[in-house]
């Protein structure tokens, strides 16, 4: 039965492989049905190809004015991507599963994250990440409207994943559409000076959740802005590292506003990366030294 066929192949891929996570992608409105398979595997080649890399297609459409229509599709969808979640952890071996979010996708994304801490609202955040041992959640481009999202917190998100990292960016202007449409502020284009004090000492203190405004990353605002995550080489960069190597924000060599919270990238942004990842992958690290300790022979 197709269940067990699918099961099977992944718990196949994840013995071979190193890494025992499985990754999810969550895609945007206005794609295809080859989209979400075409970034996942770009992304797994980025990553190495470890683990298991899933794209999670929803039924969104391919023209510009279905954006209404796709985010009620969104809404319904989340229910799906809730068992999915649950369904790969009751029926894979995986070690973690991560999920990547990106535009009209995070609306589904905090949905059913939203509807797993409700279903789970009787059992503690170390039960509930025992029995889903979901990682990090990573949203870039967010569509949630902020109130939306305040109350999804409130009702216990962050007790579901590991760690949720949202990007931000005050210059995406297809966020800046939505708010035109709705009227709401949205997730993915918050102003730090937005936070209130009480946000803000929440971020300086939290590991749960992390902001990240990629103001700094060269490349951000290409384009209509909402396709850093792949546009900038910085923020594909951080994403990589963060679903690869589950490093954290200082980690992985962002730095952090002392006022605010929100997490930013540095000037040697880059090479504080790179020591931060040949310090966890000493086999990467040899092979990079052995790289560029041998003569191109093309010269």
């Amino acid at each position: 039965r197709p269940r067990e066929r699918f099961v099977a192949e992944v718990n196949a891929r994840l013995a071979t492989s190193p890494d025992q996570d499985i990754f999810i992608y969550v895609h945007g409105y206005k794609v295809n049905f080859e989209n979400p398979i075409l970034v996942a595997a770009e992304l797994w080649h980025f990553i190495g190809y470890e683990g298991v890399f899933i794209p999670f297609a929803w039924p969104s459409r391919m023209g510009r004015l279905d954006y209404f229509g796709d985010t009620e599709s969104a809404r319904y969808s989340a229910l799906y991507l809730r068992e999915f979640l649950e369904f790969l952890a009751d029926e894979t071996t995986a070690r973690r599963i991560h999920i990547l979010g990106y535009s009209a996708g995070t609306r589904l994304v905090g949905a059913a994250l939203h509807q797993l801490a409700l279903v789970n609202e009787h059992r503690t955040a170390a039960e509930i990440r025992e029995r889903l041992r979901l990682g990090n959640v990573i949203l870039v481009g967010s569509d949630i409207d902020r109130g939306i999202f305040s109350t999804y917190l409130m009702d216990g998100l962050l007790r579901v994943q590991e760690r949720l990292t949202i990007y931000e960016s005050p210059r995406d202007k297809a966020l800046g559409m939505a708010l035109l449409a709705f009227g709401k502020n949205r997730v993915g284009q918050l102003d730090p000076s937005d936070l209130t004090p009480a946000a803000r000492e929440f971020l300086r203190s939290s590991d749960a959740l992390s902001l990240v405004s990629i103001t700094n990353a060269p490349g951000y605002d290409a384009g209509n802005g909402h396709s850093y995550f792949r546009d900038s080489p910085l923020v594909s960069s951080d994403v990589l590292a963060t679903l690869r190597y589950d490093l954290t924000p200082g980690k992985r060599g962002l730095s952090q506003d002392p006022a605010t919270g929100v997490w930013e990238f540095p000037v040697d942004y880059l090479s504080r990366l790179e020591g931060a990842i040949f310090e966890v992958d000493p086999d990467l690290a040899r092979r990079a030294r052995e790289g560029a300790a041998t003569p191109d022979a093309s010269r």
